[in-house]
């Protein structure tokens, strides 16, 4: 089963990024791809999960990392 691995205000850390294994530039990308879809501003709070799965502050899904990269 998925687990959050972020979930706090401000930009995901280094080590989302290495839980992912994705580089941080990368998931800087996909995090504004995926909040520009969803219609969210940049400063929206989203939830991160272990799949690479996206949820915004009322839990729905609203992306993928692994996709947008």
């Amino acid at each position: 089963m998925p687990r959050i691995i972020w979930s706090r205000p401000g930009n995901p850390t280094r080590a989302v990024a290495r839980a992912l294994g994705v580089s941080h530039p990368q998931l800087g990308d996909a995090i504004h791809a995926i909040k520009k879809n969803a219609r969210l501003r940049p400063h929206d709070n989203v939830s991160i999960w272990d799949d690479g799965s996206v949820a915004d502050a009322t839990d729905e899904l609203i992306g993928n990392i692994y996709n947008e990269i």
